[in-house]
């Protein structure tokens, strides 16, 4: 019964993690693609803000230059029927970032402080302030990304390690709580390598894989003293 227990945790994990490897792969994907459309944006967006367009002027022609994106391309048209400020605000408020809060705060200013149409060229020193800035933003994403593959990886193999010398420890005590140990540990260790990396579910996966290493740790402990205690039996 045991046995047949054991072969069901190995099946469930086993599907389990096997089923989370492409929704994860299509997650990465949509967020490499949401970046992608976000830095290109903000490259187009500093282009033409160079060239002197305004606010207004920028939306439509990013609405042209995006007329093969269906997402880009109705977030522009939308945005373009709203007035100038209330246009950044909005774009902002669905695929914002920090270059873009910036950029675009620096363009309300500007047309703000020059009424005349078409505006002044921007500056070559300001355009290479914000070009570093995009370029900033673009590497700590890369950052983050090998952040995260080596967190993962980490994850990974000190769940399997768990895993292994959780078995071990089973089959060698062959107890009710040794199979409990093994079944709870190893179930909140694959809820851990299922769980996706972003920031939404930043503090859920901590505080999972904070619950994992203090279950695994007290299951340790517990085994151990199990093995101690039947070792000084034996002595008795």
């Amino acid at each position: 019964m045991k046995f047949n227990t054991i072969i069901l945790c190995f099946i469930v994990w086993a599907i389990a993690g096997l089923l989370s490897i492409p929704v994860a792969f299509v997650r990465h994907m949509q967020e490499k693609r949401e970046h992608d459309q976000k830095a290109i944006y903000l490259r187009q967006f500093l282009l033409l803000a160079e060239k002197g367009k305004t606010s207004g002027e920028i939306v439509k022609e990013l609405y042209y230059f995006f007329i093969n994106d269906r997402y880009m391309r109705k977030l522009m048209l939308k945005a373009m029927k709203l007035p100038d400020v209330k246009a950044l605000d909005f774009i902002y408020s669905k695929i914002g970032c920090e270059p873009m809060k910036i950029l675009h705060g620096f363009l309300i200013k500007r047309e703000g402080q020059n009424r005349k149409k078409p505006l002044p060229e921007i500056p070559y020193d300001i355009i290479h302030y914000f070009n570093d800035l995009i370029e900033q933003w673009e590497d700590e994403y890369l950052e983050l990304q090998r952040h995260r593959r080596n967190k993962k990886v980490k994850t990974t193999c000190e769940v399997l390690i768990f895993m292994a010398l959780n078995y071990y420890l089973y089959t060698w005590l062959k107890t009710e709580i040794s199979l409990w140990i093994f079944a709870i540990v190893n179930t909140i260790g694959v809820i851990i390598f299922i769980l996706p990396a972003n920031k939404k579910t930043h503090s859920i996966s901590g505080g999972i894989h904070g619950l994992y290493q203090l279950v695994s740790g007290m299951g340790l402990i517990i085994n151990i003293f199990t093995v101690v205690a039947g070792w000084l039996g034996q002595v008795a």
